[in-house]
């Protein structure tokens, strides 16, 4: 089964990973609606942007990813790394974790951090009232009902600005999520009666399990692991998207992502 023929569902194993994956779904919603000319998505990019802001503000962020970035550098540096790279692949993920550290460790003195989106007063009354049903209509927010009337490439070019200072943290999630799906390893594997088990070797560090079905499949994976066990419990969907438990017996692809 090829990634074209099939549903994949990712997930991560680790807080750090899913940190990672939660930024960079967020923005790729964020890039995807701020490039649209519509005034109502530009609505929709700035109620992004406010979850990009509390997500990049996490006081650990910068740290954790930092300590990810390093520990890749060290695996991929030492005499240990793993066989799923080529060389042209590995010495390019060296080059993106150089970069990608270098971006969190030495920033652009010019680049102002996520933390001053905070400190903004027209954003900071803009989401106060995108926080009440219905609050940002234009008699509500005049100023933000000016803002949207703006042609379509002042109001882009406000939303790099702003999004200017999450560079450095989505240079390092990117790097770190690329080098981990390209380590994947699949393997074919069967469910019995909706349960699949699986022993996690000490020697692997895991990060993000992926689980390929069919596209006609009616099988929804619910996964739990720990540093002994995977645990894949599938649910079955139905037109009225209840979930009870699968009781089949069926065959699907698993990925494991880790270095």
């Amino acid at each position: 089964m090829t990634a074209s023929q099939s549903i994949i569902y990712e997930f991560p194993c680790t807080e750090k990973i899913r940190m990672c994956m939660r930024l960079e779904r967020t923005m790729s919603r964020m890039r995807y609606f701020m490039e649209q000319q519509d005034e109502r998505a530009a609505m929709v990019a700035m109620d992004i942007l406010f979850e990009l802001i509390d997500l990049t503000t996490r006081p650990d962020l910068r740290k954790d990813l930092i300590q990810e970035l390093q520990r890749m550098k060290q695996k991929l540096s030492g005499s240990d790394c793993p066989a799923c790279f080529d060389a042209p692949q590995h010495e390019l993920f060296l080059a993106q974790i150089d970069l990608a550290l270098s971006a969190l460790l030495d920033p652009d003195p010019t680049m102002r951090s996520p933390q001053s989106l905070r400190d903004n007063d027209w954003l900071s009354t803009v989401r106060t009232r995108s926080q009440i049903p219905g609050g940002c209509c234009g008699f509500d927010l005049p100023s933000l009902q000016f803002w949207l009337s703006r042609p379509f490439e002042v109001r882009h070019e406000q939303f790099r600005k702003w999004l200017r200072g999450m560079t450095p943290i989505k240079l390092a999630i990117d790097c770190i999520l690329d080098v981990l799906r390209s380590s994947v390893a699949v393997q074919h594997c069967e469910a019995k009666a909706g349960n699949f088990n699986l022993p996690v070797p000490g020697a692997i560090n895991w990060a993000i399990v992926q689980i390929a079905l069919p596209p006609e499949s009616t099988h929804i994976p619910e996964v739990s692991v720990n540093k002994f066990l995977l645990w894949i419990h599938f649910l079955d969907s139905s037109e009225r998207m209840k979930t009870p438990p699968s009781r089949d017996d069926f065959e699907f692809d698993l990925g494991i992502c880790g270095i």
